[in-house]
């Protein structure tokens, strides 16, 4: 297991999500434009299939991929590869879980206005911290991974900046 640190704000279930969303964003830009299967998104994420529905469901919802066939249970991507960034997957991501956390908080209203205040002053810091991060996930675009040959399970080298630094 990774260390706290290595996880993004020290969250693992965001991690997963965002970690999850691009290995299936991978898998489908390696076979493009032809269609994946579910089966085989699953086996090469490693990730079971309950999973992998949910991941393709909130990538559809942001239009980052789209569903060829429901029957056949196919998925291909929406948009070119090299055009798509670590930002717009966790963009995706956030989505996804604001949705639930929204429908959570719904029906927990805060009636002190001291609290309120201090809910406000948290929700702008973290609207500045995430404009930080998303500045800089900008910067890498998925269509720069680069698969090794020589091991049937996807391993990826390396993210490779777009930004010159």
């Amino acid at each position: 297991m990774l260390p706290v640190n290595d996880y993004l704000f020290g969250n693992l279930a965001l991690h997963d999500q965002w970690r999850g969303a691009t290995q299936v964003l991978v898998a489908l830009a390696e076979r493009s434009p032809q269609p994946v299967r579910l089966e085989r998104l699953c086996e090469d994420t490693g990730r079971p299939t309950r999973n992998i529905l949910k991941l393709c469901g909130g990538l559809a919802r942001a239009g980052l991929v789209q569903e060829v066939s429901r029957k056949r249970r196919e998925w291909t991507l929406a948009c070119d590869a090299n055009m798509l960034t670590l930002e717009d997957i966790y963009l995706c991501v956030l989505d996804d879980g604001n949705r639930r956390a929204a429908a959570d908080l719904a029906a927990t209203e805060t009636p002190d206005k001291a609290l309120r205040r201090i809910d406000l002053l948290l929700s702008q810091a973290t609207m500045t911290v995430h404009q930080s991060v998303l500045t800089h996930l900008r910067q890498f675009s998925i269509g720069t991974l680069r698969r090794r040959e020589s091991s049937a399970r996807p391993r990826w080298e390396h993210f490779e900046s777009r930004a010159a630094f």
